[in-house]
């Protein structure tokens, strides 16, 4: 019967609640915008508790204003998903931006240069260092840069997108690439940019999925799927607990590692015909499935 005046009920209480909860936020703790605005955010609604005050108060208000005040507080908490998602849509986005800054000057040449230092990145890194391989290691985060550099390692601000960062980086003389970027689009972006300019680069790329692998294939680039080896490590301890043989357990993974990258070359160019794919993955299914069984009556009977 009232709905202007249940929806500005509820709109003035959770206005009134984001207006107040924003500086206690930054006054006692929550230092960063972005922090503060979800805090008071997810806080804006009326509480459920209201509806025992509003109950308790049945003798002092008329029942047309209790149920407008109802109204006003379930309205308020319907407010809260959409608040939500106008923080992440909205607003996050504006508070994480950071300012432009130019590409920092890169003082070294390398053999190797890897574009992309996060997880990924740094364990290649840190692998090469130790056979004192050096490598030019540059990355689009500011906030990344600054964390590792006060970890000792020499990182450099910039987009390795781009066909000028990769020369100031030595891609020219460097012998290998290793493209580690977190994106898939800017990874591969960045892969087509090397395979154009500098042919003689040797190129290892990071994939984040069977699809972006099946992409390296057609390019002629090689790849490593960056979860695909720590879920082998998983299926190999996942039969040692199950009771078989640690060296059987390996083995087992070793096999379905070099069966399973000779079938993503194969289906490759089936990546795009759905049908297709479903078909001969089901087949590469089976063939593997007879293959480790073939191999396990064998070494039984040995």
């Amino acid at each position: 019967r009232s709905p202007l005046l249940v929806l500005g009920l509820a709109a003035g209480v959770v206005a009134l609640k984001i207006l107040l909860l924003y500086p206690i936020a930054k006054t006692f703790g929550y230092c960063g915008r972005a922090d503060a605005a979800l805090f008071a955010l997810g806080l804006s609604q009326v509480g459920e508790f209201a509806f025992v005050l509003f109950g308790a108060a049945g003798q002092l208000l008329s029942r047309p204003v209790l149920d407008v005040l109802n109204a006003a507080v379930a309205a308020s908490m319907l407010s809260t998903p959409l608040l939500m998602m106008l923080y992440e849509r909205v607003l996050a986005p504006r508070f994480t931006r950071t300012e432009p800054r130019a590409a920092d000057a890169i003082d070294e040449q390398n053999p190797v240069v890897i574009a992309g230092f996060g997880r990924f990145g740094q364990v290649v890194a840190r692998v090469l260092r130790t056979l004192h391989v050096n490598a030019t290691v540059i990355d689009h985060d500011p906030t990344q840069i600054e964390r590792v550099r006060r970890f000792g390692w020499k990182a450099y601000y910039g987009d390795a997108t781009r066909l000028d960062l990769l020369r100031a980086a030595g891609a020219a003389q460097a012998r290998l690439l290793v493209v580690a970027i977190d994106d898939p689009e800017a990874a591969m972006t960045a892969v087509r940019v090397a395979q154009q300019h500098f042919p003689e680069l040797k190129i290892l790329a990071r994939a984040r999925s069977r699809t972006d692998a099946y992409e390296y294939v057609e390019l002629g680039v090689p790849s490593v799927r960056e979860t695909f080896g720590a879920a082998l490590d998983a299926a190999a301890k996942a039969l040692e607990l199950l009771g078989r043989p640690p060296e059987e357990a390996r083995r087992a993974a070793e096999e379905f590692r070099h069966y399973d990258e000779e079938a993503l070359a194969r289906s490759a160019p089936f990546r795009k015909d759905v049908k297709q794919l479903i078909a001969l993955s089901l087949k590469e299914r089976e063939n593997l499935e007879q293959l480790l069984a073939s191999e396990a009556t064998t070494r039984a009977a040995i």
